[in-house]
């Protein structure tokens, strides 16, 4: 009788967990699709030194370049993560252009820029400005699941990664923008 009790009440416990996660599973596919539009992705520009830095003077012309480079392209939001050097990058678009901007976390998943792309429900043009760690993910996050490298070089800051989706199929081309790196 005590192996039935036990039996029934492990059952019922398994049986709780596969509706939770079952409905949970449900809820992320239904809403799992990030709508069509372009999304520029870019590594933040050069970095003067510190725990959370500014952008060296490299840097301070690279963040030049990228809003010559977009300001006529009509990016309808600025996704930056919480590092200064990120928003710093993305200031002139913004300013110029009067663009919205997004914080996100910055994290080696890229989970918290997709989860604020979905929650929003964007559907144009997007800059997404992040790190050597970060881009890599997103890029594959976006749709595009065979993208490599896992991490661009500590050197390279001269990257810019346009990731195309129509009718729920990504495609990847990767630029060089502004002076080369070093």
């Amino acid at each position: 009788m005590k192996d039935l009790c036990i039996y029934m009440k492990s059952l019922f416990i398994i049986s709780i967990l596969s509706i939770v996660f079952s409905n949970e599973i449900i809820a992320q596919t239904k809403n799992n699709t990030i709508p069509d539009g372009t999304f520029y992705l870019v590594r933040h520009g050069e970095k003067d030194t510190g725990a959370n830095p500014v952008l060296s003077k490299l840097g301070n012309l690279r963040a030049g370049d990228l809003y010559r480079l977009l300001k006529d392209k009509k990016i309808g939001k600025i996704y930056f993560t919480q590092y200064r050097r990120t928003m710093i990058t993305g200031d002139s678009l913004r300013l110029y252009t009067n663009t919205d901007t997004v914080r996100y976390k910055a994290d080696a998943k890229g989970d918290d820029i997709v989860n604020k792309l979905l929650s929003e429900k964007v559907g144009q043009n997007i800059l997404i400005i992040g790190h050597s760690n970060t881009i890599p993910a997103i890029v594959r996050r976006l749709g595009v699941p065979d993208f490599k490298p896992e991490e661009i070089p500590d050197n390279e800051y001269d990257n810019l990664y346009i990731v195309t989706i129509k009718d729920n199929k990504a495609s990847v081309e990767k630029l060089k923008y502004g002076k080369a790196s070093q």
